[in-house]
């Protein structure tokens, strides 16, 4: 586990090699995507992805599925170096569809929820990254089903230390839901059922104080677990 604290992101901060990557990856049309901007924008956002991904982007080759990460110039590189699959609802970049399918080129773009989508493939990786818990709650629905499917998940979870709420409306129904952030104590308890599959489990990371690097405030860290 590793804590995306502001002593982590100075330190990023002075190799920085994914911006200069993402640099001499892109091409015309590509800031378009949502991810591509937010990834450029963001020196934590990149932080983060090294983590994730880094290793990914190196020769090797590794049968990978990618849930909700999002279209970027890398997709092209992850898709070409790895027998590479990508689960995204697009909410983001509605309509642009056909563009993120020639970005993933030999790799696959399955436009839906991860819950719906099944494969034949044992994974080498599976990666989720900016998606639990908060934009989807699903965590340890998530890690039940394809932890056993994987030699390794990777997750970067984000959390508050204050209450923070959205409200938001069914997009399948007329209700309206006011729906409370997770805190580090309810992340952790979730996580607690798999902490025998977490590398270096850090519970105290929950419980951390200080600035974050995040406008926001939030609080985000990096799992990797292993089957």
């Amino acid at each position: 586990m590793k804590m995306i604290d502001m002593q982590f992101v100075e330190e990023y901060a002075n190799r920085d090699w994914i911006r200069t990557r993402l640099d001499e990856l892109s091409q015309g049309g590509d800031q378009g995507f949502t991810c591509q901007r937010w990834l450029r924008e963001s020196l934590p956002k990149r932080a983060v992805f090294e983590q994730l991904y880094g290793d990914l982007l190196e020769p090797g080759g590794k049968c990978v599925l990618d849930i909700g990460g999002g279209v970027t110039s890398f997709t092209r590189e992850l898709a070409a170096r790895n027998d590479y699959t990508l689960v995204d609802l697009m909410a983001h970049d509605s309509g642009m569809d056909g563009a993120a399918a020639a970005m993933a080129g030999t790799g696959r773009l399955v436009t839906g929820d991860w819950w719906a989508f099944d494969s034949p493939l044992q994974f080498d990786v599976v990666v989720a990254n900016d998606l639990f818990p908060n934009v989807d709650q699903r965590l340890a629905l998530f890690i039940e089903k394809w932890l056993p499917r994987c030699g390794q998940m990777r997750l970067s979870l984000t959390w508050y230390d204050d209450p923070r709420w959205y409200v938001t409306k069914r997009v399948d129904g007329d209700e309206i839901f006011t729906v409370l952030a997770w805190d580090g104590e309810r992340t952790l308890s979730t996580l607690l059922k798999f902490r025998e599959n977490i590398i270096d489990f850090r519970p105290e990371f929950f419980s951390s104080a200080g600035k974050s690097p995040y406008p926001n405030g939030r609080r985000v860290c990096v799992i990797w677990l292993e089957n």
